[in-house]
């Protein structure tokens, strides 16, 4: 008898060098008749996974407390994206990565700290691009980011919005040199500035980002942000009338 019911099945080894996780995922389990001994001891049915796991995953985390992912048989350093869409995809996943996360908060990594309101959305886009290693060798979340992307020190990363200074930070080259404080002081606002204020909800599909960030580079035209290449008409449509 077969029950299609998903079963994660979590194997781990442990050596001086680190941890190595791997979690199969089956779709069912099988239900199978036992046979009992001739003493009569034995359970009348045992349960095992299907034979083939319809899907594997291996992490690494090092005893120097960074964290890989086994990818074409080679280890690559883990993205907080690909963090954030295992704790979606699966409990069991969350379960032990928090587990580790919580002892590197209590070393004092920081960093880890700060990000945790935030691993959740990093299932989808709209945040920073950061590798798990990076956390582990910064001392905040703010620094992280920072010593990642030359163009992300306009903002306190810890304290305003990430998701909108992200949206910020992707603008800022399409917007010419002289304008773009302008739009780096949009990073004190919270999304419901935004709302308030522009009429834009930076939250309503987070991969959206792009036209999002055409949204806003829109609506901040009319407060003297100027996109790159975009003649100024207005200005010439007044010469032209005088």
């Amino acid at each position: 008898m077969t029950m299609y019911v998903p079963v994660t099945e979590v194997l781990y080894d442990m050596s001086l060098s680190g941890v190595r996780l791997e979690f199969s995922f089956y779709n069912g389990f099988h239900l199978k008749k036992s046979f009992r001994a001739a003493n009569g001891v034995g359970s009348d049915f045992y349960v095992s996974p299907r034979e083939t796991p319809q899907t594997v995953k291996e992490y690494l985390i090092t005893a120097d407390m960074n964290m890989y992912v086994k990818r074409n048989k080679k280890w690559i350093p883990m993205q907080l994206q690909e963090l954030g869409v295992a704790f979606t995809d699966s409990p069991a996943i969350k379960e032990m990565f928090m587990f580790f996360i919580n002892q590197f908060i209590k070393m004092k990594k920081n960093a880890w700290k700060d990000v945790l309101p935030s691993l959740d959305d990093y299932a989808v886009s709209g945040l920073p691009k950061l590798a798990a290693n990076e956390l582990t060798a910064a001392m905040s979340y703010d620094e992280a980011v920072k010593a990642h992307y030359q163009k992300a020190r306009f903002a306190d990363w810890n304290k305003n919005d990430r998701r909108l200074c992200f949206i910020i930070m992707t603008a800022l080259p399409k917007v010419e040199e002289k304008y773009r404080d302008s739009l780096t002081a949009l990073k004190d606002l919270t999304p419901d500035d935004m709302i308030d204020m522009y009429g834009i909800d930076i939250t309503e599909n987070k991969n959206r980002t792009y036209s999002i960030v055409e949204s806003v580079l829109t609506a901040v035209t009319s407060y003297n942000v100027r996109i790159k290449g975009m003649a100024d008409k207005n200005d010439t449509i007044r010469k032209t009338d005088n």
